[in-house]
């Protein structure tokens, strides 16, 4: 019995702990004095704003959005569980060990699924999968986002599928929905584990479906936000989503197709080959297997779609090669007897993973250097300390784009904003109004500024050095705006 418990335990926590260093590497570095990615500033944010006011239900701080008076907090149970962390750690360590955490717990329930199918080398392919991922996947995971805990919900429910675990799966499902607008991830896994069974013939596993959706029902009713986060959901999804327009953030926009291929090269290996070799093979795969595969074409349909569902697919199509192939590939080791073959056969894998390691460095190294604090934090600091000491509380600032409200909304939770966090928010809610922004804040409006003080009732305007013809056009207006402070990034302008 101990000796089942070691052979369980350890190289669960081998995994976990090697997780775990890995990606505190990239949040504990020289380049990142605070946090990597725009959202994180706003995450966190967030969390310090429910710690001091409670649960938010309407949002002054996007003044000119739709959320701004219909206010639903996505990602809600995200930020409460940022709180605790950042009560214990600080509000720089406390997120980052949080996010390493859960991308740590995704891993090793990646090995829990890998034993469930009797796997020998369960740790080994976890460690394979763990240093494999393109260079965007570590880029982006460092992220103080959602997607961290979302991987590791989707990776447990799967988990729990295969267990038959049907109190897990509710009450994964509902935490899931208050966790994360992506939640519908798991009602699609659900249905297409039993379409799977369907395709195969098995016994419909009717609970799994009940007790699923259930959950997920559950989580939209008893909701802070209910009913308007149906709403929300809707506009989350075929909105500022799958429907975003090409104005939103880069990463709603595709890849370019050869920067994929190349980045993902190893995991679209794994995935389609493993695919391959098992219709080649005629190797039988049950719906538990079948419902994996389809799932990861799924997201991978999302990923040609959208750059951030780089955080979803390498890492489950490359679980998905290993489920299908994993037994098949150790049976198949078991039959090599012969010395000679066995020699031929070691000289392959250390050729195979020579050239995995190559091209998994340079995607690891890639990933590395490009996780950085975006923002100088000290002169972002100062210049939203003027503003906390010379501005009075609910002023509006009017900025020169819409996503670098995050870096405002972490210094500065006196003053309100124009707009933020995705520019259809303000899209929805005056067409005409958004138009006017972006021509003013791109400086190729130098006429109609007084429109700052009349249409957006503005008392403040914040413009980084990358505007200058921005900064430009409000110099020449002296009689509306007066310049009072500068440093090297941003210029602030007070309304005369």
């Amino acid at each position: 019995m101990r000796k089942r418990l070691i052979a369980f335990y350890l190289p669960l926590a081998a995994v976990f702990t090697v997780s775990f260093v890995f990606f505190a590497l990239f949040q504990f570095k020289d380049k990142m004095p605070l946090f990597s990615g725009e959202d994180s500033f706003y995450h966190v944010g967030m969390a310090k704003y429910i710690m001091n006011h409670g649960i938010v239900q309407t949002f002054p701080y996007l003044q000119f959005t739709t959320i701004n008076a219909k206010f639903v907090d996505h990602q809600l149970l995200f930020h409460l569980i940022l709180i605790p962390f950042i009560k214990i750690f600080g509000e720089n360590i406390g997120p980052k060990i949080m996010n390493v955490l859960f991308i740590s717990l995704s891993f090793s329930t990646l090995l829990l699924i890998f034993n469930y199918y009797k796997l020998k080398l369960s740790a080994l392919y976890v460690a394979i999968i763990l240093f494999i991922m393109p260079c965007d996947f570590y880029f982006r995971m460092a992220f103080i986002r959602v997607q961290g805990v979302a991987l590791f919900i989707i990776t447990l429910s799967y988990y729990f599928i295969l267990k038959n675990n049907l109190i897990g799966l509710f009450v994964l499902s509902f935490l899931f929905v208050w966790l994360y607008g992506g939640s519908v991830f798991l009602p699609a896994l659900i249905i297409i584990y039993l379409l799977s069974q369907i395709l195969t013939g098995e016994k419909i596993e009717w609970k799994i479906l009940i007790y699923g959706l259930s959950g997920f029902i559950f989580g939209i009713i008893l909701n802070p936000y209910f009913p308007k986060n149906i709403s929300f959901l809707y506009s989350q999804i075929f909105q500022t989503g799958i429907g975003a327009k090409p104005y939103s953030g880069g990463e709603w926009r595709p890849y370019d197709t050869w920067y994929w291929a190349t980045i993902s090269i190893i995991p679209i290996v794994i995935f389609f080959g493993s695919i391959i070799i098992a219709m080649s093979r005629n190797i039988k795969v049950d719906s538990k297997k079948i419902a994996i595969v389809v799932f990861s074409f799924f997201l991978l349909f999302l990923q040609w779609k959208s750059k951030r569902f780089v955080e979803y697919w390498p890492f489950f199509a490359s679980a998905c090669g290993i489920v299908i192939l994993g037994q098949y590939f150790e049976m198949y080791l078991n039959k090599i007897k012969n010395t000679k073959t066995i020699i031929w056969f070691s000289m392959l894998a250390i050729a195979v993973l020579f050239l995995i390691f190559i091209k998994s460095n340079a995607e690891i190294t890639q990933g590395y250097n490009d996780t950085r604090t975006p923002i100088d934090t000290v002169t972002t600091q100062k210049v939203n300390q003027y503003l906390l000491d010379n501005s009075k509380s609910g002023d509006i600032v009017f900025t020169d784009d819409w996503d670098v409200f995050p870096f405002y909304f972490f210094y500065n939770q006196n003053n309100y904003y124009i707009v933020g966090l995705d520019p259809e928010f303000m899209n929805q809610y005056n067409h005409s109004l958004y138009e006017e922004f972006a021509s003013i804040s791109s400086g190729s409006d130098s006429e109609n500024l007084e429109r700052i003080i009349i249409d957006f009732r503005s008392s403040w305007i914040l413009v980084g050095s990358d505007h200058p013809q921005f900064r430009y056009n409000l110099i020449n207006s002296k009689d509306l705006f007066t310049e009072v402070f500068q440093n090297n990034d941003y210029y602030l302008f007070k309304i005369n």
